[in-house]
């Protein structure tokens, strides 16, 4: 039978009150027991040096340690225990989904957790590592965006001639001017038609002579 199987029979068991609440219970007990032996190994302490940074002795740890044992820890023995090993201690109330899932990890590191003097030097390699990987991001974009100007600068601008505009006699192709003076073919580039009559004089309308076109 799969996980899958497990869970959904698990979950049609747990449509009986009576059976849902034992196996919270059981959950409760069984996870708790399991960790306080993961973070003792993690540490790589012994039951009696434990129960010394308890002040509790090492008997009774053992008993905390043994899942099947009679005698239940109070909260105030847990927190005795998250004392010694310098950790917080959460209790909060969760949905039966979330048990019923949460007892299928079988994972011993998912039970292990840092004390107080490991936790701050390994969150500041956390933050370390986040802000290496933001520099990498950075300086790509800007390799990126440099590579991208890069090209833009050595792509040649095509006259299109597609789009044309005419103003008295010089016309526009795209942003370039075509203009004829005395005869001659003249061509300015300026970025827009606004630009370019700039250098236009106006016409005179007393003698219909167009005025020069600056270049």
């Amino acid at each position: 039978m799969n996980t899958a199987s497990v869970k959904d029979a698990l979950l049609r068991n747990f449509q009986s009150k009576e059976y849902r609440e034992a196996y919270s219970a059981e959950h409760v007990y069984i996870t708790i027991a399991f960790q306080i032996r993961a973070l003792r190994e993690q540490r790589g302490w012994s039951q009696k040096y434990l129960g010394r940074q308890a002040q509790m002795a090492q008997e009774r740890v053992s008993i905390l340690e043994d899942p099947n044992s009679e005698t239940k820890p109070a909260l105030a023995t847990l927190l005795r225990i998250a004392s010694g090993l310098d950790v917080g201690l959460e209790v909060r109330f969760v949905s039966f989904g979330t048990i019923r899932d949460n007892s299928f990890n079988n994972d011993p590191r998912s039970l292990q957790v840092p004390s107080f003097a490991d936790e701050e030097p390994a969150r500041r390699r956390k933050r370390e590592r986040k802000l290496t990987g933001r520099r990498k991001t950075s300086r790509s974009h800007l390799k990126l965006r440099s590579a991208k100007e890069r090209k833009e600068i050595a792509t040649p601008h095509h006259v299109s001639h597609s789009s044309t505009t005419s103003v008295g006699s010089v016309q526009f192709y795209g942003s370039t001017a075509l203009g004829t003076e005395g005869g001659s073919l003249h061509i300015g580039s300026c970025p827009s038609a606004r630009t370019a009559t700039a250098g236009l004089t106006a016409t005179d309308n007393k003698s219909g002579q167009a005025g020069a076109v600056n270049a």
